[in-house]
């Protein structure tokens, strides 16, 4: 008995598919971030399980100070039981403020988010960190 052959245009089909999908970036918040300007960098913030995460005064300086000129970048990570949670905050010229949120890191889960914050989440490290935690929901 002989098998039923494939039309040639259902392979072609499911051959362009495949291809068109590859080229489609698999999370478009982290495909942002790495195309992102690069700004100058402020301390990096790093808090353990131990401690409640929050943002430190002057990393919250650092944002303020570069935001009118050539803007500034502030990463923080916090761990968690699911793993580490990084911030990437962004103070953009002209006063803007962005963050990215890269969840579980160490995965290749592509669990990236990208929001954008009203100013005032540079008012105070908890005010930032309200900011920053609405982001990842």
């Amino acid at each position: 008995m002989r098998a039923a052959r494939r039309p040639a245009w259902l392979s072609l089909s499911v051959v362009l598919l495949l291809v068109s999908c590859a080229a489609v970036p698999l999370n478009a918040a982290k495909a942002d971030f790495d195309d992102r300007e690069p700004l100058p960098q402020c301390e990096e913030i790093r808090v353990d399980l131990t401690e409640l995460p929050a943002f430190s005064q002057a990393g919250l300086d650092c944002l303020d100070d570069g935001a009118p000129g050539a803007g500034a970048e502030l990463r923080a990570s916090f761990g968690e039981t699911d793993g580490p949670v990084i911030y990437h905050v962004r103070a953009l010229p002209g006063g803007d403020v962005e963050v990215f949120v890269q969840q579980n890191p160490h995965t290749n889960t592509h669990e990236w988010k990208h929001c954008a914050l009203d100013r005032d989440a540079l008012s105070s490290p908890d005010a930032l960190l309200r900011g920053v935690e609405g982001c990842r929901s």
